[in-house]
């Protein structure tokens, strides 16, 4: 609510939330906030050393019990023929949240596949955090949509969850790293494009 002029005097008159925020009490604000974006090709190819698809300094203390954050990244992957196995983690402060055994990666022939993975950061407290990895893979060019998803070997489309007691009282850094067997020019994983925000509860 409000009034209509700002000496405060006037008729009450009634004001309304748009798309995307959240009236809570007198404090209007966004239901969540972006905390980092990015479109630049990033990912492993033709090495073995652990690769960044994606990485993100949060702060020291800027969390708090109850915060979540949600990752989104979208990519392509290749593997020409190689026999290799892929190793993917999402770190935190340098700790393990979730890691899956090193499997192998589909062969994609000469074409390049699609994926889109979502990763949700739970904070318990400033040292206890829950996390989740869902991953989609597609047996599909760029550009087009696929009829059905990629399960088994696809090296982005998996499933986990995990937990951590990561001390947030420091800057830490929260990444999704893979590890590659092999290094083959043919073989890559690249995150495309990636977007971290906070969501914020009403």
């Amino acid at each position: 609510m409000g009034r209509g002029s700002a000496s405060g005097s006037g008729d009450v008159e009634e004001l309304t939330a748009g798309e995307g925020l959240i009236l809570t009490g007198t404090t209007l604000k966004s239901d969540a906030v972006v905390l980092a974006s990015s479109t630049t090709q990033t990912g492993p190819v033709n090495t073995t050393t652990p690769t960044a698809l994606f990485t993100h300094t949060i702060p020291a203390n800027s969390l708090v019990a109850g915060d979540v954050l949600r990752l989104t990244m979208t990519g392509t992957y290749g593997n020409n023929g190689q026999s290799v196995n892929n190793t993917l983690r999402i770190k935190l402060g340098g700790t393990n949240l979730i890691a899956s055994a090193a499997y192998a990666v589909t062969n994609a022939s000469a074409n390049t596949r699609t994926w889109t993975a979502q990763v949700d950061l739970y904070i318990q407290s400033t040292t206890a955090q829950k996390a989740s990895y869902f991953g989609l893979g597609a047996n599909a060019a760029v550009g087009t949509l696929a009829t059905s998803v990629q399960t088994g070997n696809h090296p982005m489309a998996l499933l986990g969850y995990g937990t951590g007691t990561v001390d947030l009282s420091s800057d830490r850094d929260l990444v999704v790293e893979c590890e590659f067997s092999l290094a083959h020019s043919s073989v890559f994983i690249y995150a495309q494009a990636a977007s971290l925000v906070k969501l914020l509860a009403p």
